[in-house]
């Protein structure tokens, strides 16, 4: 493949996923005030903390099904019914432990929250693990369209049903439950059809050596995932612990600031799994991997630094009452989305060469390091200390994946401009959170921006170029 139709490729799957994924996304911030408005911050932090549960137990117990479906999916000689059937039989013997967990826990009271709310908590497992795989077939098939259709479809009974659950009959916590478990229900409802699911899945296509390969290549993705599971929650656990569920409450509304980024990084990443496979080679020598990783650089880097300036703005925007004061978490929480990001596009290469070992021993260092650093700085400065710990985590995280991956591949990386970029954004975020009055604040975050844009200026200015270009080469052919 040529190399101008690598650039095409990946951005038409940006575009369908954007269309998709945009909406959907945008739909999801005007719940926030909602939230903030009918929950109190115990009642969130309940919720996010059986929320966090089922992301921590769903790699485990299916031994990251949902990685290897997508990834052996991609493959242009494999059967797909012999790969979706494998994979659903690994998800039904998770689901076997998974009940087995619960009766357990409801005979002993091992914990008390999960009783408390043992119904909802079963069906959330069972509805994230179904959406989770589903989307996985989705990718694998290259189906992105049904993918970002799904998403819309999602968000749109998502808000739906918290209006009527929340507003209209003030159903308060269950409402909210109710809410997440039916927009499931109807979301992987719409992928079964969309996909015809049935048509892949039959007894005659199980396969133990596919089976065994898929395991080999999710068994390692479970010390990936359970880092990425400290890394992203572990803090909430630990805030819990020290600070109270209210705290935990107020704490995990501050990472809808930099979700806004993490959704633009999330629609790439998907698009960029599927690209890595078919364009991986080693010299890198149309430069595809290197262009894109330095461009991903700049536009996340510019993006955080412009989400930190307009943090407390978002706050007032989108946070009732008590839940303000999480704006002072964001921008060291968006630091680490910077880096998650550039985590994401080297594990892309990772997943092309099929090494998950190598991928989940970075990320599992960077976990030990946000675990131990949580404890100590949450106890030393409360909930701020949390996000500043996950921010170095995960730059520690970044740091190890850069190294290991020169193993696979040739990449031609800015380094130092980059490392002084990141600089730049720590000392922006220490002046926001601990600076002087609005104003002063306001002027010398506008005058970090304008660093920022000058340290790229070259970068820009190629970009522009391009679009220039582009733009009359439609003009001539008009």
């Amino acid at each position: 493949m040529t190399k101008r139709n690598s650039y095409i490729n990946l951005t038409k799957n940006v575009g369908i996923l954007t269309l998709g994924s945009f909406g959907s996304k945008l739909l999801s911030y005007f719940l926030l005030p909602l939230y903030t408005s009918y929950l109190s911050t115990a009642e969130y932090g309940s919720y996010d903390l059986l929320s966090a549960t089922i992301n921590f137990i769903i790699p485990l117990l299916t031994v990251n099904a949902a990685a290897s479906l997508m990834r052996f999916s991609l493959d242009k000689d494999t059967d797909p019914s012999n790969v979706i059937t494998t994979g659903f039989f690994i998800v039904l013997k998770g689901l076997a432990v998974f009940l087995c967990f619960v009766i357990i826990n409801r005979a002993f009271g091992l914990f008390d929250i999960v009783n408390q709310y043992l119904l909802y908590f079963v069906l959330l497992y069972i509805l994230s693990v179904s959406s989770q795989i589903l989307g996985s077939i989705a990718k694998g098939l290259e189906d992105l369209t049904g993918m970002a259709i799904n998403g819309v479809v999602h968000t749109l009974f998502l808000l739906l049903l918290n209006i009527l659950f929340l507003v209209q009959l003030d159903m308060k916590l269950d409402g909210y439950f109710l809410a997440n478990i039916i927009s499931l229900v109807i979301s992987s409802l719409y992928l079964v059809l969309r996909l015809r699911i049935w048509n892949y899945i039959s007894f005659q296509s199980f396969s133990y050596s596919t089976e065994k390969k898929m395991l080999k290549y999710g068994g390692p993705l479970i010390a990936t995932s359970i880092g990425w599971w400290i890394n992203n929650m572990s803090d909430r656990y630990v805030i819990t612990w020290l600070c109270g569920i209210g705290a935990n409450g107020v704490y995990s509304v501050a990472y809808k600031i930099p979700s806004i980024l993490m959704t633009l990084q999330s629609i790439f990443n998907q698009a960029w799994q599927i690209s890595t496979v078919g364009e991986y080679n080693k010299n890198d020598s149309n430069g595809f991997f290197s262009n894109i990783y330095n461009l991903f650089n700049m536009l996340n880097v510019l993006g955080c630094s412009v989400f930190i300036v307009l943090t407390k703005v978002f706050a007032r925007l989108l946070f009732a009452k008590e839940f303000y004061t999480a704006w002072q978490y964001a921008p060291f929480l968006m630091i680490s989305v910077v880096f998650g990001s550039l985590i994401g596009v080297i594990d892309g290469i990772f997943q092309a060469v099929k090494d998950s070992k190598i991928q989940s021993k970075s990320v599992a260092f960077g976990a030990i390091v946000n675990l131990v650093l949580n404890i100590a700085f949450v106890y030393l400065w409360g909930p701020i200390g949390a996000a500043v710990s996950t921010a170095i985590a995960y730059f520690v995280t970044w740091i190890i994946s850069f190294i290991n991956v020169k193993k696979y591949i040739v990449l031609k990386i800015k380094i130092k401009k980059h490392m002084w970029s990141y600089i730049i954004l720590l000392i922006q975020s220490i002046d926001f959170v601990f600076g002087g009055s609005d104003i002063t604040r306001y002027i010398v975050q506008i005058c970090f921006v304008l660093v920022l844009i000058l340290l790229y200026a070259g970068e820009i200015r190629s970009i522009i170029d391009v679009v220039t270009k582009q733009k009359s080469k439609n003009l001539i052919s008009d």
